[in-house]
């Protein structure tokens, strides 16, 4: 794995990592995340660099990701900033929306937030604002797991768990799971991964007519 841009354009995988980077860059200038100013005199500028991964399910290669970073490591509790956070829903909570996914033969799919934190507005605290938004779809958060939301009628029900820039949808109704869906990926910039097979480190199968969900962990 390349640690470096110069690495990177020297690999076997050149095309692939600047194709990553290209697009890294363009979803940057679409959300409007700076603006090229000149430096005001007694301001310090922290630097970049660009960190490359290859995203994959259970080891498989599934795309090459690259991420420009600020390195952060370089600003001051309290002086650069005051507050940072990422809504992580607890480990145990999946394991229990998985349960009830079996119990109830829900059917379990995954969502994946592009570039998340590209989404949060930078004053002095930073912030997702996916949270919000499940709000204003009629979602209930659970008070136990913030990161946890549920919707439910006489008839059906939808779980959503927030994991930083992943979500686990679990639902009775595939008509409200895809409704779900579509109002999620109209707000944010979304990647519709399908039926979840893998999550946390967990190989995840599903047989919802059985009432079943197995999960592996190696």
């Amino acid at each position: 794995m390349p640690t470096t841009f110069k690495s990177a354009m020297e690999s076997s995988n050149a095309a692939k990592w600047k194709e990553a980077c290209d697009s890294e860059v363009d979803s940057l200038r679409k959300n409007k995340t700076w603006t090229l100013v000149p430096l005001p005199q007694g301001r310090k500028a922290i630097g970049c660099r660009w960190v490359f991964r290859i995203k994959n399910q259970a080891g498989e290669i599934e795309r090459f990701k690259a991420r420009l970073v600020a390195k952060g490591f370089s600003q001051k509790y309290g002086v650069d900033y005051e507050e940072t956070f990422a809504p992580v829903a607890k480990f145990m909570s999946i394991r229990i929306l998985l349960s009830l996914a079996a119990k109830y033969k829900l059917t379990v799919h995954q969502m994946d937030v592009k570039t998340a934190f590209l989404n949060g507005l930078l004053e002095e605290d930073i912030y997702m604002t996916i949270d919000k938004f499940m709000l204003e779809l009629g979602f209930k958060q659970c008070e136990a797991d913030h990161c946890i939301y549920a919707k439910w009628n006489d008839q059906d029900m939808i779980f959503v768990a927030l994991y930083v820039d992943d979500l686990v949808h679990a639902s009775n109704n595939n008509e409200l799971l895809k409704s779900t869906k579509e109002a999620l990926s109209a707000r944010f910039d979304m990647t519709d991964l399908g039926h979840l097979k893998y999550f946390l480190g967990m190989e995840i199968e599903q047989d919802s007519s059985a009432g079943r969900v197995s999960i592996r962990q190696t």
